[in-house]
């Protein structure tokens, strides 16, 4: 026998039940024996399997009905998937799946809120790669990028690549698509040296991609409206030609390279 509570019905009942049955025999059973009762669409209703003492039924009874733990069954399975026969405890609930609310278990808040942390995680070592304030400062008194210098030992950036820019800055009216890059042509301990392309004459060091796109969006004399507020992703801004051939974003390319 489980002892059962049925959405319009006022308090738990016992229903016989056999170890061959299925849950949809359980259904069955249940509304033949208080079809008279319930005043709704019976043939919408759902069962979950509960474990709430039967002294705290109005849990259940007064609307909408809140399932702690609670798991639905499927009509296929059979009856022993609720468990061991406790009389003293209402195992089974029956009712409008929209009447009742199962709030998430607590391993199921704790597996979410892992996945949350875990996903902070990899934004911040992402832009720990990037960021200024892991920046150095060596002998001759130039800011060091240990990002730019990885990129370069990897071969993400070789002498004679060109580094472009295509993208929209700004947002709605003010977007403005740029399309600006230079070509390197001197690498040095992930030091660049650059040059515009179709300017050979002009040279310029660059020791950080932050700085490259700032660089070229200040060559091309871009109001401060159509730069991005932070700079903190260049690499997903500045695209690599090498032969012809368009590489993909610097990004793209080191997280091929790193597998």
């Amino acid at each position: 026998m489980e002892t059962l509570l049925l959405k319009g019905v006022e308090e738990p009942f016992l229903v016989a039940v056999d170890e061959t049955d299925t849950i949809n025999h359980l259904k069955e059973g249940i509304l033949s024996r208080r079809r008279g009762i319930i005043r709704e669409n019976a043939k919408t209703f759902k069962i979950w399997k509960v474990f709430i003492p039967v002294n705290e039924y109005n849990k259940l009874r007064n609307p909408p009905a809140e399932i702690e733990s609670g798991e639905e069954l499927e009509g296929g399975q059979r009856i022993t998937s609720i468990g061991e026969v406790r009389n003293e405890y209402i195992q089974v609930f029956m009712g409008n799946p929209d009447s009742v609310i199962i709030p998430p278990t607590l391993t199921k808040q704790v597996k979410e809120t892992d996945n949350k942390i875990k996903g902070l995680e990899n934004k911040i070592q992402g832009l720990a790669n990037i960021i200024q304030s892991v920046a150095s400062i060596d002998g001759t008194g130039v800011e060091m990028d240990y990002y730019l210098e990885e990129i370069c030992k990897l071969g993400v950036i070789k002498v004679g690549d060109e580094l472009r820019i295509k993208k929209g800055y700004g947002e709605g009216k003010d977007l403005k698509l740029v399309k600006i890059g230079c070509r390197v042509i001197g690498i040095d301990n992930g030091i660049f040296t650059v040059t515009l392309i179709g300017y050979d004459e002009e040279r310029k060091i660059i020791a950080s991609l932050v700085l490259l796109e700032i660089w070229l969006l200040n060559k091309f004399n871009l109001d401060k409206q159509y730069r991005p507020k932070y700079y903190s992703r260049p690499d997903e801004n500045i695209d690599i030609i090498r032969n012809g051939e368009d590489m993909g974003d610097v990004k793209k390319r080191y997280k091929e390279l790193k597998k």
